[in-house]
């Protein structure tokens, strides 16, 4: 918004103030661990609980990715179990419905003449 006070243009605006609610922690580390700190939160030009939370943060992050990568191994070891599972009865079921029947009797896809057909097809397809 922008209005003339004695011709002079004034801009009014209005902020609302951000305010974070943190908790504080206190910490005590190794001299020699605090040396180190003091020497890359200076070269960074932050200060001690800038630097400690950032660290803090990416360590938390860290930790989420691990929690998140073993999730998803366990996940993935269920899958391929149940994968096994599935593939096991379906075998099961081709026993169970070829059960009792002659070599004639077999359907068409079971058969070498038919294995040689598609091999057949697809040297065709390749030559031309």
């Amino acid at each position: 918004m922008a209005e003339k006070l004695n011709g002079i243009k004034i801009r009014i605006t209005f902020s609302i103030p951000i305010v974070l609610i943190m908790k504080t922690i206190s910490l005590k580390i190794p001299d020699d661990v605090y040396e180190k700190v003091e020497k890359y939160r200076k070269a960074m030009d932050k200060n001690r609980s800038g630097y400690v939370m950032e660290a803090v943060m990416e360590y938390t992050k860290n930790k989420e990715r691990e929690e998140l990568r073993e999730q998803l191994k366990k996940e993935s070891k269920m899958v391929a179990e149940d994968y096994e599972r599935f593939r096991e009865e379906i075998e099961e079921w081709d026993v169970t419905l070829m059960d009792g029947l002659d070599d004639d009797e077999w359907p068409e896809y079971n058969t070498k003449e038919y294995l040689e057909k598609v091999k057949a097809l697809k040297e065709n397809d390749e030559k031309v």
